[in-house]
């Protein structure tokens, strides 16, 4: 079973969701098991962001944008700004302090940042050619850097999540974990078709991970080998349907 939203129920669904309501209500079904059902989901009106509140909280949301622009302050001064322009590629910037100084350091679609140890890792990713880096940069004077190639993905990513020495990325193709420390990578979780769905936002809430993709959020829960993976959608878009479309 798939469905997705159509006509004036898929508004108030959307309107709803929009507002950063909590997704308490959601209903966790099977991912897609076919061609058709995953047609479906491709086909969707609506691209769902997942992110935390205020106070923790996790929130669902059919944002209209699925590519802000990132911004991180940088140990010495300054900020790291990153674009993601999809197929007209963005760029990553060191920015100074007042604003007056910029230095384009990277023409690539920025996707996420974090810092280890001093050091600063960006990922970034174009899906039109299934690429994706993981860059390292050094600051080497007050508005000098230097920036190697740490890691080729061999895909692109379309969010990170860093958590102590772990930096794990969510593809077209599944979830893969970063070790920082040594620029190993592992494969949490693999699903072939996640491409269709263009997951670009993840979180990780009580041992869980959230990503938001077209359709509906996914969601993986530990098992005992693997992750199990069910995917959340509102109530009225749990329920069979001959056709790609929510019944009341």
């Amino acid at each position: 079973m798939w469905t997705f939203m159509t006509g004036a129920l898929a508004w108030s669904v959307a309107f709803a969701a929009a507002t950063g309501a909590p997704p308490n209500a959601w209903t966790a079904v099977a991912p897609p098991a076919n061609e058709r059902e995953w047609t479906c989901a491709n086909q969707s009106q609506y691209d769902w962001t997942v992110r935390t509140g205020t106070h923790g909280e996790l929130l669902f949301a059919s944002d209209a944008s699925r590519h802000p622009d990132l911004a991180m302050a940088l140990p010495g001064g300054g900020r790291l700004v990153g674009s993601n322009r999809g197929e007209f590629v963005g760029t990553v910037e060191w920015v100074s302090d007042s604003g007056r100084e910029r230095v384009e350091l990277l023409r690539a679609n920025a996707i996420a940042f974090t810092q280890f140890r001093g050091d600063v890792y960006i990922a970034t990713g174009q899906p039109q050619l299934d690429r994706g880096e993981i860059y390292r940069m050094q600051r080497q004077g007050a508005t000098r850097w230097q920036i190697d190639k740490a890691l080729d993905l061999g895909e692109a990513p379309g969010a990170a999540v860093a958590q102590d020495s772990t930096w794990t990325l969510v593809t077209g193709t599944g979830m893969t974990q970063v070790d920082l420390r040594t620029l190993a990578a592992t494969r949490l979780h693999t699903n072939r078709h996640w491409g269709q769905v263009y997951p670009a936002s993840l979180v990780r809430r009580q041992g869980r991970w959230y990503i938001g993709a077209r359709s509906a959020v996914i969601r993986l829960s530990p098992s005992t080998k693997a992750w199990r993976e069910e995917w959340m959608v509102p109530p009225m878009c749990a329920k069979p349907s001959t056709g790609c479309g929510c019944q009341a």
